[in-house]
């Protein structure tokens, strides 16, 4: 049965907090390493300035520019998390530290609800891993099976075609850079998981804080006086003192809670703008690659399996903040539930505080402007399939006028 605690205390059984804390803290979060980070961000930020002046000097190649322009989303996102990461490492450090020593023990709310997030816990934890093996199994196929052809004046392969400002073919310096290219496309799915990581553990964690605050509300007077009627009840200066002392815990905690989400998406938000663009793009000029030749069994399951992995991506990030909004919301709902009527003015008032503060939902924003929920993922559907069937009608258009 759910009970207040008389102070807030940490998740003692955090799910993950193996994964905090050899992954998810190694990101600009262990000031032993920093040296480290910042090494690994210029080295990704140079293959990405590199990736883009080759794009920019094949433009009249057009197969050769389409393929390396639908994967080019990806280091773009490593490159802008990883540095937002680094940046903001103060905040993601709070959102940290406020899960392990803030945040109620989820046995308040009951052992149904313990085990059902601990079961929920391990799916996202699951879809996450699938999301960065389909990620990592794109490399691998990458490496096995480059794209496009080799460029004039070179005569062996690199894991992806850069442009640099040398020869590379020479041995040793083309094993080299076959290592630092390598290492840079996987930099590419570290450097997205780190962000993905983090947003899925801060908002599981905030959804499963607002279920047991709803617990708890709806039981407030729990325990106190249990064998007395309600009229001994009301007139109990006791019982009064009682459920305001546990209300007051209540709103604490859901101040936290508000101030916590607030941080989340202020932080989230720029990162999400650029995630939906970078996703429509992938996936439109993806899903016309593929629908132009389906021929190819390794560059068509390459391209399926980075497809697959920006869908989840998505698709994670679009439910999870959607999970939010309504989690935060249902919160006036729990408040309405409770025995009001038992409370003196001065409980009711500060019940009535708490339901005013959670009118409105914890929404998570693109840039500020797109609401991540579930609508978003139908109309990102909808616009790629637009988009593709457009080009596609460009194309054949174009092959009529030749």
């Amino acid at each position: 049965m759910c009970f207040v605690p008389e102070s807030s205390v940490g998740i003692k059984d955090d799910p993950f907090y193996h994964l905090k804390n050899y992954y998810l803290k190694l990101w600009g979060q262990r000031d032993r390493i920093m040296f480290l980070c910042y090494i690994i961000f210029i080295l990704k930020l140079l293959g990405f300035v590199a990736r883009t002046v080759f794009i920019a000097k094949s433009m009249n190649n057009n197969e050769v520019i389409l393929e390396i322009s639908a994967i080019y989303p990806i280091p773009l996102l490593a490159v802008v998390k990883m540095a937002f990461l680094l940046i903001y490492r103060k905040q993601v450090h709070f959102l940290f530290e406020t899960v392990a020593t803030k945040f109620w023990h989820i046995d308040l709310g009951g052992m149904v609800l313990h085990n059902y997030w601990r079961k929920r816990f391990f799916l996202i934890n699951c879809l996450l891993l699938t999301h960065c093996v389909t990620s990592s199994l794109y490399v691998f196929l990458h490496l096995a099976f480059p794209d496009g052809s080799i460029p004039e004046g070179r005569t062996k392969w690199l894991p992806t075609l850069v442009s640099l400002p040398f020869n590379p073919d020479p041995s040793p310096l083309y094993q080299i850079m076959f290592f630092l290219l390598t290492w840079n496309m996987f930099i590419s799915v570290f450097g997205n998981g780190f962000f993905d990581f983090f947003f899925v553990y801060a908002a599981q964690h905030l959804c499963a804080q607002f279920m047991v605050l709803k617990m708890v509300l709806k039981k407030l007077e729990f325990g106190v006086m249990e064998h007395c009627d309600d009229v001994d009840k009301f007139n109990s200066g006791r019982f009064q003192e009682e459920v305001y002392g546990r209300l007051a815990v209540c709103i604490k905690h859901h101040t936290l809670l508000l101030r916590y989400g607030n941080e989340l998406k202020n932080l989230s938000s720029i990162i999400f703008g650029v995630q939906l663009l970078t996703t429509l793009l992938t996936l439109v000029l993806m899903g016309y690659t593929l629908s132009e030749n389906l021929e190819e069994l390794a560059k068509s399951t390459m391209l399926l399996s980075f497809v697959f992995s920006s869908i989840m991506q998505f698709t994670i990030f679009a439910v999870q903040s959607a999970d939010i909004h309504d989690q935060s919301a249902s919160v006036a709902e729990a408040a309405y539930q409770c025995n009001w009527h038992l409370f003196n003015a001065k409980a009711k008032r500060g019940l009535t505080l708490l339901i005013m503060n959670s009118q409105k939902g914890i929404s998570m924003y693109g840039a500020g402007l797109v609401a991540m929920d579930n609508e978003v993922i139908v109309k990102m559907a909808q616009k790629v399939f637009s988009f593709i069937t457009l080009l596609r009608s460009l194309d054949e258009q174009r092959s009529v006028n030749k």
